[in-house]
């Protein structure tokens, strides 16, 4: 009787706010979507556009979202700057917390609060993007390829790269024109360049969703083979082992297989 009693009690009071109701739901929805990886990564890469937008137009080239055939299908590079002193190959990441990881390392960690999460090593990430990005362009070019992994001041790094610029948001103009060999290219490979990219470019809608479902569908595989102690390079267990920065998953065919994944 009193819980009955209670209800009748409510419902006039629910029905006479009801806006208020709709408003919170609206915003928890909206909490839902900007706290979504895929939204924190398009956020990341338009702040990138935004600082490459300060680039001298007359000097570099800027391609966004580019998405062309690989070995193992179809990959997608976020930014792409050309110049006349080469190609600057840019992997966006919109990540908070310490971000720990080497150059080597299989996979990378960002840490929020003791919230510790894998993440596959960037720095490997970018070297597939240059590897399919050669492969598209003609054997007569001859340009060189730098390699720079972009992140959020947000976030604290703590990670060592020598093949690669691992940077904030703000160094990236800075670090393109400070870098590279001038007069590398000529302005007519500049356009063949922008051309054959821009060409290859995969725009139809169901191909990039077919390629963000397939990159899903490899991090849950790579998840779970981890969870059962199984290697998802090679197939091997993964052992607990002791290192510098503490204990970690390592392949049981190591050093055949360097995959480690940290606990």
């Amino acid at each position: 009787m009193i819980i009955t009693e209670t209800i009748k009690a409510i419902i006039p009071l629910f029905m006479r706010f009801w806006w208020l109701w709709v408003l919170v739901l609206i915003a928890a929805f909206v909490k839902l979507i900007i706290s979504s990886p895929a939204f924190k990564g398009k956020a990341g890469e338009k702040e990138i556009i935004k600082r490459l937008s300060s680039l001298p137009g007359e000097k570099y080239i800027s391609l966004h979202d580019i998405l062309i055939p690989s070995e193992s299908g179809t990959t997608q590079i976020d930014h792409i700057v050309l110049s006349d002193k080469g190609i600057f190959v840019i992997e966006t990441k919109n990540y908070q917390g310490i971000i720990s990881g080497t150059e080597k390392s299989f996979n990378w960690q960002q840490n929020i609060y003791g919230n510790k999460k894998q993440f596959k090593n960037p720095v490997h990430q970018n070297y597939g993007h240059i590897k399919a990005l050669q492969a598209l362009l003609p054997d007569d070019i001859n340009v060189p390829f730098y390699s720079v992994v972009a992140f959020s001041p947000k976030a604290k790094l703590n990670v060592s790269a020598e093949k690669a610029a691992v940077l904030y948001y703000p160094e990236i103009p800075g670090y393109i024109e400070q870098n590279g060999v001038d007069n590398a290219l000529s302005p007519e490979k500049l356009n063949q360049i922008k051309a054959t990219i821009t060409g290859a470019n995969i725009t139809d809608k169901s191909s990039r969703r077919n390629h963000n479902k397939e990159a899903h569908t490899k991090k849950a595989d790579t998840e779970s083979k981890v969870e059962s102690g199984i290697c998802p390079r090679c197939g091997g267990n993964l052992v607990e082992r002791n290192g510098k920065n503490g204990k970690f998953l390592g392949c049981s065919n190591y050093p055949e297989c360097k995959y480690t994944h940290n606990l």
